[in-house]
């Protein structure tokens, strides 16, 4: 919340974050932008999908206190996709 808040923001969960939202609050050092999307390349995840994951991963990254979602963060939220049958 006071990530939103300091943003002037007038939301309240990562989950609430737009595109341009994600693009502003959450920054991907270049070693975990690149695991990130060689992970949606190879399971083939769609934009929402993609953006989910990082949402997801910045929540992760708030729970453990950490100022930057890393690595570690964004396959945790992988691994929290739903499975697809098929």
């Amino acid at each position: 919340m006071e990530r939103f808040k300091k943003a002037g923001k007038k939301i309240t969960t990562n989950s609430e974050m737009n595109v341009k939202d994600l693009g502003s609050m959450v920054k991907l050092e270049k070693e975990v932008r690149e695991l990130l999307d060689d992970s949606a390349e190879r399971l083939a995840l769609s934009a929402r999908a993609y953006h989910r994951v990082l949402k997801i991963a910045r929540t992760i990254a708030d729970l453990e206190n950490s100022e930057n979602v890393e690595a570690n963060h964004i396959l945790e939220a992988i691994q929290y996709r739903p499975k697809v049958n098929g």
